[in-house]
């Protein structure tokens, strides 16, 4: 009889006892010369059995049909499999006749009846140690997601520390992820730049090249774990972990990528093109070059135009010259501008009303967590009754379910209290300090990128209509503009006693 020792070493068992290959080839081999068994093969395999597929083990069920060999020697047969297809295979090839014997060192089997009815019960065994040492993990995983811990490797700009088990901000590369997002919102950068800084800082996919575009935005952009929320295994969960990105520039950033559109390389560079729309007919605003020669200078100048695209219905709206649109935008951002003397007060109030917002916050928690509790309370004397028999099986799954989804609630409350807090604050200090960058911005010369990042900021809907440009402004922007209209730029301190409409973004020191 031709026998093949098979050895199998799997690098993600958790069971250490087994023998490494180099041992299991030592041990069988002693075993066969002690045995006196004929060997024509060794086939070694380092993967793991707990699914179809491996190429050795196909290698040697290969060559058990063809008839080059008619049995197996293993260390046990755990080594040949821990699943039901290749296990099926092996005791099919014992049925067939092609494979005449298996033997093991540390398992008996002889080819009869009841030497196969042992053998499936040993398949069985291992392949029920793979299942549960699977749902272990799976439990596991699991467990420590509803713990608010993420359970696997973390994302770009945090590291796992193995002392604590928990998951931390990495201090230099959280800030290039930062930087990232940024990139993305304030100055228009694409996402192949935004993929070669990171690359540029070491931040990469799994093989160490720069990351593909759908990875960076899936990885990175679109990764709500960056504002606590964790999603894995079709689970939601709240993340304990600590937050470098705020909700605000995550929302921005998610809107960036669901509107940009992979550059196009025709040569020019037009600053505003995209920016706009038609007035009149809601087209798009396009741009071209126009080149005019000058005799008396010899020279040619390029000018760039921008005008309707008039690809959806007749339009009668002319061109505009590049320079006046820049002109035009320049004024309508100094409407907004705050004087730079108002600065030091307006941080000082930002600051008060940010510490309010945080003892306001902390109350509004404090009593959510006291629902929660007595929530949890509920479901505890629910399945006591349960326990008891008082009441069945449905009425628990329905009460408890209900409990369930106002629990889920209150922890989404909760998290948008703490990411979040008030919905007014962030915004305004956002167009706060839009207002006082708008007249360095304006002033700045050769600046276009810069004007066309600064009002994706300020604003949307450009129109572009008889040649003039106008934009509705962020929410907050037109209480600047009410503000420079009652006040001299040059005042410098605003009165605490200033009257203005409540909107529901001003500071609480102005109402």
């Amino acid at each position: 009889m031709k026998y093949i020792i098979y050895c199998r070493k799997s690098t993600d068992e958790k069971d250490k006892q087994v023998l490494s290959i180099d041992q299991q080839i030592s041990e069988l081999t002693e075993f066969a010369k002690r045995e006196k068994f004929e060997i024509v093969k060794v086939i070694t395999e380092a993967r793991t059995a707990k699914s179809p597929g491996r190429q050795k083990f196909a290698e040697m069920i290969s060559l058990i049909e063809s008839g080059f060999a008619n049995g197996i020697i293993g260390w046990h047969p755990d080594r040949l499999a821990r699943n039901s297809v290749d296990g099926g295979r092996i005791i099919y090839l014992l049925d067939t006749g092609k494979l005449q014997n298996l033997k093991f060192p540390t398992f008996w089997f002889d080819n009869t009846p009841q030497g196969k009815f042992m053998l499936s019960i040993a398949f069985g065994q291992s392949k029920y140690y793979v299942d549960n040492l699977s749902e272990n993990v799976k439990r596991g995983l699991h467990y420590k997601l509803k713990l608010g811990i993420w359970p696997t490797k973390a994302p770009p700009g945090y590291i796992n520390n193995p002392k604590t088990r928990q998951i931390d901000v990495d201090p230099g590369k959280s800030k290039i992820v930062k930087k990232a997002f940024q990139m993305l919102v304030n100055d228009n950068a694409s996402f192949t730049q935004i993929v070669n800084f990171l690359h540029k800082f070491g931040i990469t996919g799994n093989t160490g090249k720069p990351f593909k575009i759908e990875q960076l935005k899936s990885t990175i952009l679109g990764n709500s774990f960056y504002i606590g929320i964790m999603r894995y295994g079709g689970q939601i969960a709240t993340g304990k972990h600590e937050q470098f990105i705020s909700r605000n520039l995550f929302n921005k950033a998610q809107e960036k990528v669901k509107r940009i559109e992979r550059p196009r390389y025709d040569g020019h560079n037009f600053a505003f093109s995209g920016l706009a729309h038609c007035g009149e007919c809601k087209a798009a605003i396009t741009a071209e070059t126009h080149t005019k020669y000058y005799k008396g200078t010899n020279r040619k100048v390029k000018y760039i135009y921008y005008r309707c695209t008039k690809k959806l219905v007749p339009c009668t709206q002319k061109y505009i010259e590049e320079q006046k649109l820049i002109d035009q935008l320049r004024n309508l951002f100094l409407e907004f501008s705050l004087p730079d003397n108002w600065k030091a007060d307006w941080e000082c109030w930002l600051e008060r009303d940010k510490q309010f917002e945080i003892s306001q916050r902390e109350t509004n928690v404090a009593k959510l967590e006291i629902e929660k509790r007595n929530l949890e309370e509920k479901q505890n004397k629910l399945l006591d009754v349960y326990l008891n028999g008082t009441v069945d099986e449905n009425v628990y799954k329905s009460k408890g379910f209900e409990i369930e989804e106002e629990k889920h609630n209150l922890d989404e409350k909760i998290l948008e209290i703490k990411q979040k807090g008030s919905n007014w604050l962030e915004p305004f200090e956002n167009c706060i300090n839009l207002a006082f960058q708008a007249r360095k911005i304006a002033s700045l010369k050769q600046n276009s990128e810069k004007l066309r990042s600064f009002a994706r900021s300020a604003g949307s809907n450009f129109n572009l209509y008889n040649r003039q440009i106008s934009f509705d402004p962020i929410l907050g922007l037109n209480l600047v503009k009410n503000l420079r209209g009652r006040m001299r730029a040059d005042t410098q301190f605003l009165p605490m006693s200033l009257s203005v409409p409540r909107t529901g973004l001003e500071p609480a020191c102005l109402v």
